[in-house]
């Protein structure tokens, strides 16, 4: 939601819309928000929590150049010998 609101054509857009006589609820803008960012999503299950977050981290530093909605690309520094996030 943060990116399509700093998106000054999308709410442009939304406010054309409202202008027209749109009601929409906060959901269905939620909804246009997360459209509009046209989200490839994958998923992965592993045997353990730290094989999941040893996947995580390889995937975070293979994608490194890319700008992806994870908030936080962990370092190898920060996890404990059982690859636990410190």
């Amino acid at each position: 939601m943060d990116r399509a609101l700093r998106d000054i054509d999308w709410l442009r857009q939304r406010l054309e819309q409202v202008e027209q006589g749109a009601d929409w609820r906060t959901r269905d803008r939620a909804t246009a928000a997360l459209e509009r960012a046209e989200l490839q999503i994958r998923w992965a299950t592993k045997p353990t929590g730290k094989a999941a977050r040893e996947l995580e981290h390889d995937v975070l530093v293979a994608l490194a150049n890319v700008d992806l909605w994870n908030r936080a690309l962990p370092s190898i520094e920060q996890q404990d010998d059982e690859g636990a996030l410190a």
